[in-house]
Formats: C-alpha cells, structure tokens, sequence
C-alpha cells in the first residue's frame, strides 16, 4: 500500500498537468508504513464513530469535539492520503480486469488468512 500510495501519487503529480498551481496536492510528501498504520487506524475509527462530515473529526465545536483524530493526524494529511491510497499500479492494469485496483489486497488477505 506504501509504495502503490507513492507511486500513485507521483503519477499524479508529476504526468498531470492540469492540477492548479495553489492546490494542497503539491504539498504531497511520500509514506511510510509507520503513517500508512496511522491512516488505516484513523479511517477504522471513523467506521465506529460517525459523524454528519469529514471535516467534523477535526472540529473543534463542543459537540463533535473530538481528541484521537487530530492527535494523530492533520485533516489536510488525512485528506491528501485518502486522495492517493492505492494498492496497485493503475498503467499495469489489464483490459477488462475489473479487481485489478483491489486485487493486491485481496490476495495478500487471503494468504494471510488462509496459510
């Protein structure tokens, strides 16, 4: 997931020519595991807790107040990474493979699982 995330991103912003000059795309720093753990510890934890938006785990309102999130990770970061996670290499996807993107994943699951 790190490096697919990575070279997404690069795909991204270095094969596209039409991202804005001012957009937070350009503040892109590579992953790690260390924060692709965080990553996928934050998004779990939106599964258990719902909020009306994404922008209410970072909220500073008394009502959607919330600790852990911000703690760990910036809104802008969360939302940068949520934008570039990736578990494969899109230029590698063969035609009519519709679980090429997921595929990875589900495989190292199932090996994981299974062995």
């Amino acid at each position: 997931m790190v490096n697919q995330t990575n070279l997404y991103a690069t795909q991204v912003l270095y094969d596209t020519n039409d991202i804005k000059k001012e957009s937070r795309l350009h503040r892109w720093a590579p992953t790690d595991r260390k924060e692709n753990i965080r990553f996928i510890g934050v998004v779990a934890y939106m599964g258990l807790v719902k909020m009306p938006s994404l922008e209410k785990y970072w909220s500073n309102d008394d009502l959607y107040k919330n600790v852990i999130i911000p703690k760990n990770m910036s809104r802008n970061r969360f939302q940068l990474l949520l934008r570039m996670w990736h578990f494969s290499d899109n230029e590698s996807c063969l035609e009519g493979d519709r679980l090429h993107k997921v595929k990875p994943l589900a495989e190292k699951l199932l090996v994981e699982h299974f062995v």
